[in-house]
């Protein structure tokens, strides 16, 4: 009777002992899978959604999960085996007391007809009583530890709040998230229905331009006509937004995003449906375009007369010498459809010109002609989607880049007579007088010419006298032109020009450059304004005297 009573307190510690490892595992497996299902719902519905494979495949992964946690944390410790053996070594760790007499109990009471064969069973019996009266005051389930099944049971508990918190604040979410992970992609039951949803229906996806309004609509049907509605979008780096749409009335709500700035997928909610999908099953996006970017170089390669190396100008803006040739090179940010030059002012104002392409982003165009005047002008590039670099030339939200070219004329020559000193000079009938100029250019000078006329009194004057005549004072060689000439010099000799006492020489020194016509004695008479690329100095006047004269104003000056 002593072992029965001995193996009722071990069988009572066995029961315990299997009680809580399977409570135990039972906490455990309970809190892994609803860790695991907030981790769905919060990738899944809150992060991103997953398409159907991807869901099929969390779901192989959730049941994979929730088996290993099943077998390790519940089958296991429950069909662990429990021995008589072992639990009264567990009892004798506890209570160090019993000296080794539990165990040799349990294990000298499975032979007892043994014992009688061999006439001890007395001792074994008076063993069995002792260690009975010993173990009666014992607490054998002190042997099964209940510090982890309260621990789990607190993680547990910690679990289920906010299980239950989001079940209480994202209730519709929480029910949306069950139904697709139960039913599917748009197949879970909803009393909701969508109705049409703008412009996704129609067009899915939508290109706008970079800067662009978008307007959405929704339209609900079914059981239960939500009162609101969200749209939510979602960037190309899974950050998502949320909207409030503006109800309209019989189930219609509407929103817009203000400035789209980059592409994003969207879907709208309301009530228990979420519409994501058009019917072709494509989800809704909107694709936002970037206006494509010109850039512009000019080549310029000046007049053969400057001597100047032709020069590459970055970003379109020049100023260049008149008669200067120029290519215009045009490089876009995206492939060209069409591109061509529009000029804003000049002579060909409003006038637009194709350019030709050289590559799929690059063009060029050779201005007809050396340039002749100044003008603004900017590129308009239409990109293979059809999208232009600007909207208008004056729009405020989107304005054509404007270039201009600005073209600088070549100076006339400067020329100044140095001798003789003043505008007016007397030289004898029989003498000679020394004219002596200076003459400068920006891009060098390539002749200069004296010119002068007799100026004699109304009664002796004839056609001849009026015509001006000129006298080569300096023409450019095979050599490069000066930019200066400090010594232009002749003599004028009163005898070789026919001309007496009380005649006047009039006379003045004209240089021309590059740019001056080949005749350029023409139009130089008094008061008339030199051609282009020709300078004169002032006009003089050389009066002529005889030597009488002469010797009267030497002496008055002596005087």
């Amino acid at each position: 009777m002593a072992h029965a009573r001995i193996q009722q307190k071990l069988a009572s510690a066995r029961r315990l002992d299997w009680a809580v490892a399977v409570i135990h595992g039972l906490l455990r497996f309970v809190c892994g899978a609803a860790v695991v299902a907030l981790i769905l719902f919060l990738v899944d519905y809150q992060l991103y959604r997953m398409p159907g494979p991807m869901r099929m495949v969390a779901w192989a992964c959730v049941v994979g999960v929730l088996g290993y946690c099943l077998v390790r944390f519940v089958i296991r410790p429950a069909v662990r085996e429990r021995s008589d053996d072992a639990l009264a070594l567990r009892v004798e760790s506890v209570y160090p007391s019993l000296a080794g007499r539990l165990i040799a109990s349990v294990q000298l009471g499975r032979q007892m007809d043994r014992w009688y064969r061999r006439g001890v069973a007395r001792i074994v019996e008076a063993l069995h009583v002792q260690t009975e009266s010993a173990v009666r005051p014992l607490r054998f389930s002190i042997i099964t530890p209940r510090r982890p099944l309260v621990r789990a049971a607190g993680f547990t508990a910690a679990v289920g709040g906010l299980c239950a918190a989001a079940l209480l604040y994202q209730a519709a979410a929480v029910r949306t998230f069950g139904d697709r992970m139960l039913f599917g992609e748009g197949m879970y039951p909803s009393r909701t229905k969508v109705l049409e949803v703008r412009p996704g229906d129609a067009s899915n996806p939508l290109a706008v331009l970079r800067g662009s309004a978008v307007d959405f609509s929704v339209r609900f049907g079914g059981w239960r006509v939500p009162g609101d509605a969200t749209l939510e979008l979602m960037d190309d780096h899974q950050r998502t937004t949320e909207i409030p749409m503006r109800p309209e009335g019989e189930g219609r709500f509407t929103a817009t995003v203000a400035r789209a700035v980059e592409s994003f997928t969207y879907r709208v909610r309301g009530g228990d449906a979420v519409a994501e999908r058009d019917p072709s099953g494509r989800a809704y996006r909107v694709n936002v375009r970037l206006r494509p970017v010109a850039t512009v170089k000019l080549r310029l390669a000046y007049p053969t007369y400057t001597s100047k190396e032709p020069a590459i100008i970055e970003g379109g803006v020049a100023q260049a010498i008149e008669g200067t040739l120029v290519r215009i090179l045009g490089r876009c940010s995206k492939d060209i459809s069409e591109i061509k030059l529009v000029y804003l002012s000049g002579p060909d104002a409003g006038r637009a010109v194709p350019m030709k392409l050289t590559s799929a982003r690059s063009a060029r165009l050779d201005l007809a002609g050396p340039l002749d005047s100044s003008f603004r002008y900017t590129v308009r590039v239409t990109d293979t989607d059809g999208v232009a670099n600007y909207e208008a030339v004056d729009s405020e939200e989107s304005p054509a880049p404007i270039y201009a070219i600005r073209v600088v004329r070549d100076a006339r020559p400067r020329v100044t007579v140095t001798e003789p000193k003043t505008e007016s000079a007397e030289v004898r009938d029989d003498g000679e007088m020394a004219i002596r100029a200076r003459a400068t250019d920006d891009y060098g000078l390539v002749g200069a010419t004296l010119h002068w006329r007799l100026a004699r009194e109304d009664y002796e004057r004839t056609d001849a006298d009026d015509r001006w005549r000129t006298k080569p004072l300096y023409r450019v060689g095979a050599g490069a032109a000066p930019q200066g000439l400090e010594a232009l010099a002749c003599r004028i000799v009163p005898r070789e020009l026919n001309a007496v006492a009380g005649d006047s020489i009039v006379f003045f020194v004209a240089a021309h450059d590059h740019t001056a016509p080949a005749a350029v004695a023409a139009g130089l008479g008094d008061g008339e304004s030199p051609p282009r690329g020709v300078g004169r100095s002032k006009q003089y006047t050389i009066v002529v005297i005889d030597e009488k004269t002469f010797r009267l104003r030497l002496k008055k000056q002596l005087e």
